[in-house]
């Protein structure tokens, strides 16, 4: 229960520090603070890493499978030593 007491505050307060931000407000999050500010985002700007990371236990949503979101700008692919990377930008539709 008091897990769920926490959440339930924490949305609360992004509910209320996103009604107070400016119009361009950045989310840097872990898995759990994306995944409850990504309902009230309109733009994702997003960097995929070319590489798989089998030991990983956290991901981003994959945009690009999500009907409701539409990339629509693409930049690179770019390269830093052996690291492939891209910038997406996607758009609520």
């Amino acid at each position: 229960n008091s897990i769920r007491v926490h959440i339930s505050a924490l949305r609360k307060k992004l509910r209320a520090a996103l009604a107070a931000a400016p119009a361009d407000t950045f989310v840097i999050g872990g898995a759990s603070v994306y995944r409850q500010a990504l309902a009230y985002c309109d733009t994702a700007y997003v960097t995929q890493i070319h590489r798989a990371f089998p030991a990983a236990d956290c991901y981003f949503p994959n945009l690009a499978a999500d009907p409701a979101w539409e990339a629509v700008e693409t930049e690179g692919p770019y390269q830093y030593e052996d690291l492939a990377y891209t910038y997406v930008t996607y758009r609520r539709r």
